[in-house]
This record gives structure tokens, C-alpha cells and sequence, in this order.
């Protein structure tokens, strides 16, 4: 396994085990970004949650429970708590929605 997949598995390791070990998910998680796909009547059918950029880029996409990396050609991903996924779903959803 080369370097850089292997940082990348460790990285999205990290998060995963940050998530699902957390007692309060939001609290836990420091968003450089969220990123929603809302069509056009305001329903939204997608979160990514990004909390790292630059090598590796990681986003914990809420709508499939999963932590996922990239880094140049290289990506993997890692199931998450489906509890944890809704909570920080519902989080940025009910955000969006108050603004």
C-alpha cells in the first residue's frame, strides 16, 4: 500500500472512530464546510459534511452514512453509525431550513 493510501485510510479511520465513538456527534464534528443539494422546491436530498481539505479531502456524506476521502486518484470510504449520520443530518438540515 503506498503512503498516501495509506495516510488516507488512517485519516478516514480517524473520523469514523471520532464519530461513532462521540457521545454528541455535533459537538465532535468541526465542519470546514457543508455542502447541501436542495432542488428547486427547497427539498434537500443530500449533506456532506467536510472536515478536511488539502490532503486527503474528507466529507462525511449523511445521506449514506459514510465517512469518505479522497486524495489524488485514490478513495475510500467507511460506514458510519446510522444514528450519527441522522443527527448530524438533521442538524444541517434544520440550519438550512431556519436560515
Amino acid at each position: 500500500m503506498t503512503d498516501i493510501k495509506e495516510h488516507l485510510k488512517s485519516s478516514v479511520e480517524h473520523v469514523k472512530e471520532r464519530i461513532n465513538e462521540s457521545d454528541d456527534v455535533i459537538e465532535e464534528i468541526d465542519p470546514l464546510d457543508v455542502k447541501l443539494t436542495v432542488d428547486l422546491l427547497g427539498r434537500v436530498s443530500e449533506i456532506y459534511v467536510v472536515t478536511g481539505t488539502g490532503g486527503p479531502h474528507l466529507e462525511i456524506e449523511t445521506h449514506t452514512s459514510r465517512v469518505i476521502g479522497y486524495w489524488g486518484k485514490e478513495e475510500i470510504w467507511r460506514r458510519i453509525d446510522d444514528e450519527k449520520a441522522d443527527r448530524l443530518w438533521n442538524y444541517y438540515k434544520q440550519l438550512f431550513e431556519n436560515r
